[in-house]
């Protein structure tokens, strides 16, 4: 016994117990290791194998075999994205006909359709464009050139027997009801030349006329088809407080029209009225377009801010032009003075990284233009910019080329070249930097919002809400754009 503690003599038994244990362990650990080493073996040897079928060669997500796509020229490489682009419409179409047919949102978890017009949560979407098959409407022209025939006739038969647009008895967007339905519509006559289409095409249109009735010429924003109700953003009547009325909507309905006028040699006064809008409001801050327009009773004011994302009015200049065959030249002049504006103001821009991007411009109601103030995000909408300076860029040298002896204004030949290189770049670039904020999102996809700050650059790490993915059915114009 010392200091309290009795001393008891090791056992044999003890150390081979010992050595016993420690050599087991030893062999865990050996174990451990291989069973690792193993595991990391056999991941990389299925990523290697993944896309490779039983004769070894690299296959599409649909099984079809697949060159090495460095080596394919550029049609070939084009005709797989295209076979593969079908493949991914032809499911969606198939699930939207199992779960939502008819409709046009649904309980993505639920898997069905039960409630969805009394949710709060999509009663934006529902006032924006009903509940009236536009799915359905919006997709036919898709399925035609995709070379879908069946599901395209499945979608031909519903829009014959089920769609009366005057029977639907909520408010609707007026210009979503234009482009979506009108717009849908006419492109499936022009591609097939059925007349179900312009017929159904002409019942929207009727049905859409109280719309055009206002004292001031602005169209209402939104009509009760039924009812025959209008009214404006905010559910205000111009002729006493005055209401809003957004840009996009304002210049998003006229090639609609025009072809429908084209065709049917009506609706020629409604033309002439949203010609007629375009241009009263004018560019009024430096050449600049406002956002949106406040109508009152003795004339209307601005907003004091501009945005890229009213695509359609941008867009539609140029459009206008190519619709014309080139005969409506004030339409591209008329896109021309406003990019020129849009760049004077620095609306493009680059960031830290030497992304460029499109910001936002606000600037006071009663300044001088000394001082502006800019956004620091883009959201997904604006990302068709690249699209349309694209487009913009070669339609002005088309036309330069055909009077090459015109200038514009005080632009001289030189200056307009400068100008069509530079927005074919900026199209280049732009493009580049949605490209970037959906390749860094966690999710892949490009988010609704992205910043460009010190602490963000084309990605989104503070606002939560605007880190969504809204996939929306403007999709379909990029899909269309990547075939």
């Amino acid at each position: 016994m010392k200091g309290g503690y009795e001393e008891i003599a090791p056992k044999e038994a003890s150390s081979s117990s010992s050595i016993g244990r420690t050599f087991l362990t030893y062999a865990l650990n050996v174990a451990l290791v291989l069973f690792l080493f193993g595991l990391v073996w056999f991941i990389l040897s299925r990523v290697k194998v993944e896309n490779q079928n039983g004769n070894g060669q690299k296959t599409n997500l649909h099984g079809s075999e697949l060159e090495n796509p460095i080596e394919l020229d550029y049609n070939t490489l084009n005709a797989h994205r295209r076979q593969f682009i079908s493949n991914m419409t032809l499911e969606a179409w198939n699930a939207y006909v199992k779960y939502a047919w008819g409709k046009n949102e649904m309980h993505i978890l639920h898997q069905n359709t039960k409630g969805i017009n009394d949710t709060d949560v999509l009663d934006y979407l529902n006032k924006m464009i009903g509940q009236s098959g536009l799915t359905i409407v919006d997709s036919l022209s898709t399925l035609w050139m995709m070379g879908h025939h069946d599901q395209y006739q499945r979608g031909r038969e519903w829009v014959k027997t089920h769609l009366n647009f005057s029977n639907i008895s909520r408010s609707v967007n007026v210009f979503e009801s234009v482009t979506q339905y009108i717009g849908s519509m006419m492109s499936c006559y022009a591609l097939t030349g059925d007349v179900m289409f312009l017929e159904k095409a002409r019942q929207v249109a009727d049905s859409l006329e109280p719309a055009y009735s206002s004292s001031s010429g602005f169209p209402f924003s939104y009509i009760n088809p039924k009812w025959k109700s209008v009214d404006h953003w905010g559910n205000q009547d111009s002729s006493t407080v005055g209401s809003s009325v957004m840009l996009e909507e304002l210049a998003g309905q006229q090639l609609e029209y025009e072809y429908l006028a084209y065709v049917t040699k009506l609706y020629g006064e409604r033309v002439q009225q949203l010609r007629d809008v375009l241009k009263n409001i004018g560019p009024k801050r430096n050449g600049l377009y406002a956002h949106y327009y406040e109508v009152f009773p003795n004339g209307e004011l601005d907003s004091g801010a501009t945005t890229l994302s009213d695509g359609a009015f941008y867009f539609n200049l140029v459009k206008s032009y190519i619709q014309t065959n080139g005969t409506n030249t004030d339409s591209l002049r008329q896109f021309q003075r406003a990019m020129m504006a849009l760049e004077k103001a620095k609306v493009f821009t680059k960031s830290r990284s030497g992304l460029t991007y499109v910001r936002d411009v606000r600037y006071s109601l009663n300044s001088n233009f000394d001082h502006y103030e800019y956004g620091d995000s883009m959201t997904s909408d604006t990302c068709y910019v690249g699209a349309m300076l694209a487009l913009g860029s070669e339609t002005l040298l088309m036309e330069l080329n055909r009077n090459e002896n015109e200038t514009v204004e005080d632009i001289d030949r030189q200056e307009q070249m400068d100008q069509i290189v530079r927005y074919g770049n900026l199209a280049k670039e732009l493009t580049e930097t949605c490209h970037q904020a959906s390749v860094r999102s966690r999710a892949g996809l490009i988010p609704f919002e992205f910043y460009f700050n010190e602490r963000d650059d084309a990605n989104n790490s503070r606002n939560v809400f605007h880190r969504n993915h809204i996939f929306r059915y403007d999709v379909k114009m990029m899909i269309i754009c990547c075939t």
